[in-house]
């Protein structure tokens, strides 16, 4: 057995959760928040059969999209930039022992 932690872009939530409901993918989510740009993040908790780690992590891929976002920093007259947001940070670690007590 996996366990997967994904976090993801809280706009991106729905339509992954939606996604993870349809394959009987069972999770936790947790809201949260990203250390660069201070923006809300989903992390959602799931475990899984070590065989359905790439069905999984391939509804992440599908469903969790990167966009470009622009931001400003330090004075007016500086320029903006804009980076690559959105996706998912994925990881998938061994679980010694898993109970729903």
């Amino acid at each position: 057995m996996k366990l997967i932690i994904a976090i993801l872009d809280k706009k991106d939530f729905a339509p992954v959760s939606d996604a993870l409901k349809i394959k009987n993918f069972m999770f936790t989510e947790i809201g949260s928040t990203g250390g660069f740009l201070r923006v809300k993040n989903t992390t959602l908790l799931l475990t899984t059969e070590d065989e359905r780690v790439d069905e999984a992590i391939g509804i992440l891929r599908t469903h969790a999209g990167k966009r470009k976002q622009s931001f400003a920093y330090g004075s007016e007259e500086q320029a903006s930039s804009a980076i690559l947001i959105g996706g998912a940070t994925v990881i998938v670690t061994d679980v010694v022992r898993f109970e729903k007590v």
